[in-house]
């Protein structure tokens, strides 16, 4: 099965909620999605989030700071929308007119 590299957008208390989620679909065996980056604003939110990854899912994520970087990677093919809701429409909207899958949390 072809899996869709996917990025973490947002990486507090959500974020790591759904890193924890990823680590249960990857114990399935079936799950299409390879969590590989991570982004945040706040440098410290990300680090944190990837010595998380690093301790559950044993690998060190691609750290973003920036979502123009993230959205330039050609080895991201999504992202995984965790923000403020009142932000979702800025990450999903450029996210989707450069050509990634979105998986945005409600509120849009």
């Amino acid at each position: 099965m072809e899996k869709i590299p996917i990025c973490i957008v947002g990486c507090g208390g959500m974020g790591h909620r759904h890193l924890l989620a990823y680590k249960v679909l990857q114990d399935t065996g079936i799950a299409n999605l390879d969590l590989v980056a991570l982004c945040d604003v706040r440098p410290e939110s990300a680090a944190l989030c990837a010595g998380e990854m690093q301790r559950v899912l044993g690998r060190t994520p691609m750290v973003f700071h920036d979502l123009d970087e993230v959205l330039a990677h050609p080895d991201i093919a999504a992202v995984d929308v965790v923000t403020d809701g009142s932000t979702h429409h800025e990450i999903a909207v450029p996210a989707l007119k450069a050509g990634k899958h979105a998986l945005v949390e409600k509120p849009l």
